[in-house]
């Protein structure tokens, strides 16, 4: 009976160790712990030793999960002031998964809320989220049936819809290499594994743009001509249909979006 009450007080004060531990960590700029540990079997030392070790693990791990989504913005940042940007966010924002990989999505927020900022790195950092969420979206298949009802229906009874995880984004020019002084609407998509993306003319933008809205296709084009008068829209179909933007087209339902 002694034996297993040991047992149940070991765990117990070892779940009590663990949240004194935790608790501690996430004090931003903490460097030692300042907590009571009386009644505990584990002392002050090892308490320290075990934050020290979780902050090296952690300092490392958040700069290689956001390298990962991120490697432009390290490259234009350094080595040194990305890694401490990547101490900084785990802290602020700590992972709330287990699965990394959907962690780092408030970066761009992050970067934009702080005083003297530049435009282009805050846009960087979208883009490179944008392009890493597109290349984990769903899987779906082209509807190649749904086009034939551009042939059988007026645009202003379809909508079209495109592939999970495109997305259009207005972003500064020197993001995707441009002029700096320039923002430009940049649309991005997954093309078979690979996230990518492109620059967009006037018309091709407004189309896009109305129809991720949820508009009909005709108010769409109206749109787009008003942006760009000679729009070609069955070039941009034949673009859409080879890059794997469009996927499927169906009857609208409803009223318009106003």
């Amino acid at each position: 009976m002694s034996s297993a009450t040991d047992d149940v007080t070991l765990m117990a004060e070892e779940g009590e160790r663990q949240r004194m531990l935790l608790g501690a960590l996430w004090q931003t700029g903490q460097t030692s712990l300042h907590v009571p540990v009386q009644g505990l079997k584990a002392d002050a030392s090892s308490l320290l030793r075990g934050e020290q070790a979780y902050r090296i693990n952690a300092k490392a791990l958040s700069e290689r999960a956001l390298t990962a989504v991120y490697p432009l913005l390290r490259e234009r940042l350094g080595g040194a002031d990305f890694a401490a940007l990547a101490w900084t966010l785990w802290r602020k924002h700590p992972p709330e998964r287990g699965d990394l990989a959907c962690w780092g999505q408030v970066l761009p927020e992050f970067l934009a809320a702080q005083p003297g900022m530049g435009q282009g790195l805050v846009d960087q950092a979208r883009l490179e989220w944008a392009l890493h969420d597109a290349e984990r979206a769903a899987d779906a298949s082209l509807d190649a049936a749904s086009l034939q009802r551009m042939a059988s229906h007026q645009p202003v009874q379809l909508r079209v819809h495109f592939f999970p995880g495109l997305v259009l984004l207005h972003l500064q020019g020197d993001a995707i290499g441009l002029a700096a002084d320039s923002r430009l609407p940049v649309l991005v998509w997954r093309e078979a594994w690979r996230g990518e993306f492109l620059a967009l003319n006037p018309g091709a933008a407004a189309l896009m743009a109305c129809l991720l809205d949820g508009c009909d296709l005709e108010q769409a084009l109206q749109s787009a001509w008003s942006a760009e008068a000679d729009f070609d829209f069955s070039q941009w179909l034949t673009q859409a249909l080879a890059r794997g933007w469009l996927w499927r087209v169906e009857p609208c339902s409803g009223d318009r979006p106003s």
